[in-house]
């Protein structure tokens, strides 16, 4: 199965983003802050007709709706949704004053898709963990993290997302825990250089991570698609 997930930006990078699926015709698609107005562009544009997505608040910028998906090619065998913090809802209208608003006013969850590629079967997840500023560790961060982590510690799963928290501190120690980190040490930012609105930051922010009974190789990370660099990767039964 070949994977790419990616923070979108929300509409900001569609251009960008559709011809680089068109060309490398991943199997499977992790988006975070997707806006459901581009799902049906996505699908039709790059024959990732299948999308199981999960809202997580309303941009204020706009009035719309954004939150985490992830696009297949045929049909989903099971999808899931599991809150692990912020909003008990999703149509809050986004805060983004201070931390504890950005928490209150989005719902946190991990999405959940079971799927056939190649005649094999695949649990993909894929979130967008709560930001803090500058990578400092919050309380709320802290605990949403442990049960994110009590998620996925039993399940075979591949799961990816914007962690919102930089590789070597504990919010990453806290998944690696429980799940291989298959990104390759050397790699030591996942923040486009170009796009971003920060300049190059040297920040591991964006994971791939696997259960046991997966092998992962050929990770890489792309620029030029979005304010986050997009990750790709092999993945195979064991």
């Amino acid at each position: 199965m070949r994977l790419f997930s990616l923070n979108m930006e929300r509409s900001r990078h569609v251009h960008r983003i559709i011809p680089y699926i068109c060309d490398t015709k991943p199997d499977v698609v992790c988006l975070q802050e997707l806006t459901p107005g581009d799902i049906k562009l996505i699908g039709a544009a790059t024959g990732l007709r299948f999308c199981h997505f999960v809202q997580m608040a309303v941009h204020p910028a706009d009035n719309q709706p954004f939150g985490i998906g992830i696009f297949g090619r045929t049909p989903f065998l099971e999808t899931d949704c599991i809150a692990y913090a912020g909003s008990t809802g999703a149509a809050a209208t986004f805060d983004r004053s201070t931390a504890d608003t950005r928490l209150a006013t989005a719902r946190y969850a991990l999405a959940l898709a079971r799927l056939t590629v190649g005649g094999l079967e695949f649990t993909v997840a894929t979130t967008h963990f709560p930001w803090s500023p500058e990578g400092q560790v919050l309380g709320f961060q802290t605990a949403a993290v442990q049960r994110l982590a009590d998620m996925v510690r039993h399940r075979s799963v591949v799961l990816t997302g914007d962690f919102n928290a930089p590789r070597g501190g504990p919010i990453f120690a806290a998944v690696a825990g429980v799940l291989t980190d298959c990104v390759p040490p050397d790699i030591m930012t996942s923040i486009d250089p170009l796009l971003h609105r920060a300049g190059a930051l040297e920040l591991m922010v964006d994971g791939l991570f696997s259960s046991r009974d997966y092998r992962v190789s050929e990770v890489r990370m792309h620029n030029g698609l979005s304010d986050h660099q997009g990750l790709s990767a092999r993945i195979e039964q064991v």
